[in-house]
């Protein structure tokens, strides 16, 4: 059971819906049979099992579990392995887990238009980072 809220924690992101024009293939570890798992046995463990502050609030494993796939493998995957700091792992698990920074998203309303208007900004001061700040010894052109 640990080691399947483990896998969901560590490659959910694999399973993230972020392309829907190009769906990937389901990532393995994630399926219950490849922990020898069925969603009877979760129903019928304790939500301690999966761990973090999904579990605080639900009735067993199952619901836990699912909602650890909310998280992981919804419109937005998280993937923080690569840091090296454990704080810094540890925060943004709790922080992602929680929902702290979750913010409900409409398509049609003004969150998506701010939205749009952050993403935009961030484009183009990386852009500018890349051209400006690294200059031409650091990546150098052709020609």
């Amino acid at each position: 059971m640990a080691n399947l809220a483990q896998a969901i924690r560590e490659y959910g992101h694999l399973d993230a819906n972020s392309n829907p024009l190009y769906p990937m293939p389901s990532e393995p570890s994630l399926k219950l049979e490849a922990h020898g798992l069925t969603e009877a046995d979760l129903r019928h463990l304790p939500a301690s099992a999966v761990g973090g502050p999904l579990a605080h609030t639900a009735a067993n494993a199952h619901e836990a579990i699912t909602r650890l796939r909310e998280v992981y493998c919804g419109g937005i995957g998280y993937d923080y392995d690569h840091l090296r700091n454990h704080q810094e792992r540890a925060w943004l698990r709790e922080a992602a887990e929680s929902r702290r920074f979750r913010q409900e998203f409409d398509p049609d309303g003004a969150n998506a238009i701010n939205l749009l208007k952050r993403l935009i900004k961030v484009e183009v001061f990386e852009q500018f980072c890349t051209k400006r700040l690294w200059g031409k010894n650091a990546f150098p052109s052709k020609g």
